[in-house]
């Protein structure tokens, strides 16, 4: 039984991966029964994390979060930026519950961002708690954010809400390294 679509495999109906080699050996064909601990419905696409972090192009609109592919994102940001609404390759929507981190770079003290609303975009908490994340304390962390500081934002789906919520915030400063 295939599995997938993967991209490049043809997608939609038909296509998808029919066989897989387990740490470089011999190709396993024909049925495959993948065990998991994660709970997925008989004849669903099961997503494996990849633990690959994505480097994003630097520009005024900031894309390619495919989060099908990847659910860590990185950019080194140099001016006004604005994150677009990550996009799916493979599923019809992001699965509840799924889990991505933007890392960002500042070049510049004065660099700012901002992260696209709206069905599929980004939602920050209306007050704080132990952890959501508003925009006013993403606003004060990226503004005490230097150049060269990391700044992480930790983003979980809500298929109520139909947006990515703003669940994390750190920040480093890579000259503080021991």
């Amino acid at each position: 039984m295939p599995f997938g679509p993967w991209p490049g495999t043809g997608g939609g109906g038909g296509g998808g991966v029919t066989s897989i080699a387990v740490n470089g050996g011999a190709p396993i064909t024909g049925a495959v029964s993948l065990l998991s601990p994660m709970a997925v419905a008989a004849g669903a696409t099961l997503r494996i994390d990849n633990g690959n972090a994505k480097v994003l192009t630097d520009a005024a609109s900031i894309v390619g979060m495919d989060v099908d592919l990847n659910q860590s994102f990185r950019v080194t940001i140099d001016g006004a930026r604005s994150f677009a609404i990550p996009t799916v390759s493979i599923l019809a929507a992001p699965k509840d519950g799924e889990k991505i981190t933007v890392t960002i770079e500042k070049t510049n003290a004065g660099d700012t961002v901002t992260w696209t609303s709206g069905a599929g975009g980004f939602m920050f908490a209306n007050s704080a708690s132990s952890f959501a994340v508003t925009l006013a304390q993403f606003n004060s962390a990226f503004a005490e954010c230097l150049a060269g500081c990391l700044l992480k934002v930790a983003w979980e789906y809500d298929a109520d809400f139909e947006r990515w919520l703003a669940v994390g915030l750190a920040s480093f400063y890579p000259d503080a390294l021991p």
